[in-house]
């Protein structure tokens, strides 16, 4: 029998390939989103069912044959910016939520984490490993560090089986327009020219579709422990300076203007690098 699995999130970037990929592997979708936003070839999938309402107000007594939550609703995902409230309520407060759905359920639970939840620690390690401190920088970073915490503790607490997997930098089509793959692309097709910073930060790009293969596998096949959280960062294992990824893609679209390398500052507080270890742990 083909198992269930509910996407919350189901208008983001992510969740567009890992719905899709959930379909590939035969698995029976229901996917949550507030908007319907989302590519008509997923809503005229059979296998796919729309929940339009907020991942907030998920009942468990419609949900019993739900096998697995994939949880992706997050509140300031690059390019928008959240305030500490919401940051609270989406982030923290929504990642506790489907740790008790999920209880309920009996079903795995899958949560998407970011890189970013890593901040300064970062800086201290070669490769990161799963189990580095949490030491985030900005907004967004310090309510995904916050909720891992949760979900970890609370899994341990209540013999929950969670697979937590830290994304690094996805990138691909369907990503927000603003975002630096896409923005690329768009500059580089239209023969504008791009304005990037000096580009020395090193980063683990890692394509979407890669990203979801590995949640999917995660919610499918990947053996939990209950009681014991699986971690794992969600990376290619090819580092390179943001400045080589850019130039590699500026000349892959043959584009006609100029790549203006430092032409805007770094942000505030820019961790300079961010390489991730591959090898996952139950922690």
């Amino acid at each position: 029998m083909s198992p269930r699995i509910l996407i919350t999130g189901g208008s983001g970037f992510i969740a567009s390939y890992v719905a899709q990929e959930c379909v590939n592997q035969n698995c029976k979708v229901l996917l949550q989103s507030r908007t319907f936003n989302i590519s008509n070839s997923l809503l005229q999938n059979q296998a796919v069912s729309l929940l339009n309402c907020s991942f907030l107000a998920l009942k468990p007594e419609s949900l019993s044959d739900v096998a697995c939550i994939i949880h992706l609703a997050s509140a300031g995902v690059s390019p928008r910016n959240s305030g500490w409230c919401e940051l609270e309520q989406i982030n923290i407060k929504g990642t506790l939520a489907m740790c008790q759905l999920a209880l309920k359920l009996n079903a795995k639970l899958v949560v998407a984490g970011s890189f970013a939840e890593y901040g300064n620690s970062g800086l201290r390690y070669t490769e990161i490993p799963v189990a580095a401190p949490l030491e985030p920088t900005f907004p967004y970073a310090i309510s995904k560090a916050s909720a891992c915490q949760i979900a970890l503790g609370f899994a341990r607490s209540e013999s929950l089986s969670l697979a937590y997997l830290r994304i690094f930098n996805a990138f691909g089509t369907g990503q927000h327009e603003s975002n630096l793959w896409p923005s690329l692309v768009a500059a580089a097709q239209s023969g504008s020219n791009y304005q990037i910073t000096p580009g020395e930060q090193v980063r683990d790009f890692i394509p979407v579709r890669d990203v979801a293969m590995q949640f999917v596998n995660a919610a499918t096949d990947l053996q939990l422990r209950p009681g014991s959280p699986f971690v794992a960062n969600v990376a290619s294992g090819k580092p390179v300076r943001l400045r080589d990824f850019c130039e590699y893609w500026w000349k892959h679209f043959e584009a006609k203007g100029e790549l203006l390398v430092g032409a805007i500052p770094y942000r505030k507080n820019e961790v300079m690098r961010y390489v991730p270890c591959l090898k996952p742990a139950f922690l």
